[in-house]
């Protein structure tokens, strides 16, 4: 499942940057490596995959959430997706608590409101697999809210950390 893969990732890269840091003799700040690199896989990665998949893969993609072929609907949420994609991104570059936590309560905002429509079409009987299947419930509900719990053991040490390097 990829948001699974996807974190792994973003452990890897963490660990990765945080031999760098102690190599160069710099302090390392885990939760905040891990949650940089949350931010690139799992919003960012995942944003632009998705807004690949909302536009040339539209009618395979709303097949599998249950919706209408050609659903224009479809284009505006590839938007949203290519904007969490983009910012995901640019949390690698831009390495400030207060963009990581824009970014994050943006997407997870999102995400969270997704999963409200797919329970909501789940009670209507949409049992389609990307309408409730596991990966909806990894993506649109454990990932925002690990992310948002690591957002806030990473704040809890803002006053010792500058911008990561």
């Amino acid at each position: 499942m990829l948001p699974i893969y996807l974190i792994g990732l973003a452990v890897f890269l963490a660990f990765l940057h945080g031999l760098y840091l102690y190599f160069k003799g710099r302090r390392i700040f885990p939760e905040a490596l891990f949650l940089m690199y949350l931010l690139f896989c799992n919003v960012g990665i995942m944003g632009f995959l998705a807004f690949y998949s909302h536009t040339a893969l539209r009618d395979k993609t709303a097949e599998l959430i249950g919706w209408p072929a050609s659903n224009p609907f479809q284009l505006e949420v590839a938007a949203a997706n290519l904007a969490f994609g983009v910012l995901g991104f640019l949390s690698v570059w831009i390495r400030t608590l207060s963009f990581w936590f824009a970014t994050l309560i943006g997407n997870a905002s999102f995400l969270l409101g997704c999963l409200i429509v797919h329970l909501i079409q789940y009670a209507k009987g949409n049992y389609a697999p990307y309408n409730i299947g596991p990966f909806i419930w990894v993506m649109d509900l454990f990932i925002p809210l690990l992310m948002i719990g690591i957002f806030f053991l990473t704040y809890r040490k803002k006053d010792q950390m500058e911008k990561l390097s």
